[in-house]
Formats: C-alpha cells, sequence, structure tokens
C-alpha cells in the first residue's frame, strides 16, 4: 500500500461533508456484504469439516484475499473510488445528482469512461448473480465460499478505509479519476 500518489493536491480545498459522504457511503455498501455473510463463513470455520473441505477452505481464503482483496480492490477499486471521491470533493463538477449520489459516482455508474462504467455495472450485475448462485449451494460449501468472500471484502473494505484516510488527509490520489473525456 506505499505506492506513490499519482498526483498531488491540497488538502485544504476539499469539500469534507461531500467526501465523506462519498466514502461512507461505499464502506456502508461493503460492510452490509461482510454482515451478512460473516455469520456463513464463521460456521463454515467452526464446522467439523473433511480434511480435504477444509484444504478448500483455507485455499479459497487465500486466494480470495489475494485475487479481490489485493488485486480487485487495493489495486483497483479503492485507488479509483478514492480518486472519484476527491474529484467530486474538490471540483464538484456534475451538479448536485453528483454529490447526492456520490458513492454511485465514485464507484463509477454514472460519468465515467466507458470502461469504468462497463466494468462497474458488469461486476455489479456478476456479483448479484454469484449472489444467487452461492445462496443455493449446500452445506459446507456455501460457508466455505462465504469464508473466501468474507476475506477478500474485509481486506477490500480496510483498505478503502486506509487509502480514504490517507487521500482524505493528503488531498492526494494515487489513479486516475477515470472521467469521460472532457470531465476534468
Amino acid at each position: 500500500m506505499a505506492e506513490a500518489p499519482v498526483r498531488r493536491g491540497s488538502s485544504s480545498d476539499l469539500r469534507p461533508a461531500v467526501y465523506s459522504w462519498a466514502i461512507l457511503g461505499v464502506l456502508a455498501l461493503l460492510t452490509q456484504g461482510l454482515v451478512k455473510l460473516v455469520p456463513f463463513a464463521v460456521e463454515a470455520v467452526e464446522s467439523p469439516l473433511s480434511p480435504a473441505e477444509r484444504t478448500v477452505l483455507w485455499a479459497f481464503v487465500a486466494v480470495n484475499l489475494y485475487l479481490e482483496g489485493y488485486r480487485g480492490f487495493q489495486l483497483r477499486f479503492v485507488p479509483r473510488v478514492v480518486a472519484r471521491a476527491l474529484y467530486l470533493a474538490k471540483r464538484g463538477q456534475g451538479g448536485l445528482w453528483s454529490i447526492a449520489l456520490a458513492p454511485l459516482f465514485v464507484m463509477g455508474f454514472f460519468h465515467a469512461t466507458r470502461r469504468a462504467r462497463l466494468s462497474a455495472w458488469i461486476l455489479s450485475l456478476l456479483i448479484a448473480l454469484a449472489v444467487v448462485l452461492v445462496r443455493h449451494l449446500p452445506t459446507p460449501w456455501r460457508g466455505i465460499v462465504d469464508a473466501g468472500v468474507v476475506a477478500g471484502l474485509g481486506y477490500g473494505t480496510l483498505s478503502l478505509l486506509y487509502q480514504a484516510i490517507l487521500g482524505g488527509l493528503t488531498g492526494a490520489a494515487r489513479a486516475e479519476a477515470e472521467l469521460p473525456e472532457g470531465g476534468a
């Protein structure tokens, strides 16, 4: 997490309420997912699993920590969210709708490059589909999958919290805001 910021800015021109609303909205969505999944994950970890099932559990946790937590959240999603929150809090362009819907704005659902918008919408649809499918998995497999998701989501939530505090204090982003042409 010690990469150099992409651009520097002053935290003095930051509107803290806008920045906080954007970041806290995303944190609330991530925390909601954690609250719903933790009981299933705990149940899986504490249940009597066969050696093969226990191996799959810890392997899936490790894979999700790396792929979802580190690569997905820490390196991609979180830096973009913080950059877009800083953009919105400093410039406020996009009008009141962008501020009112700040959590969705910073996640890239609108006023973003085509690539960022598609990524946000497709990833959301895939997550919704995965949620539906995982609900139908038998015990202990649902808990095993949920344990891996909790690990990655928990890592990502902590990464967002850390990078958001750092971004708020320094006014610097580690990534581009991925705004549409002429949007900056």
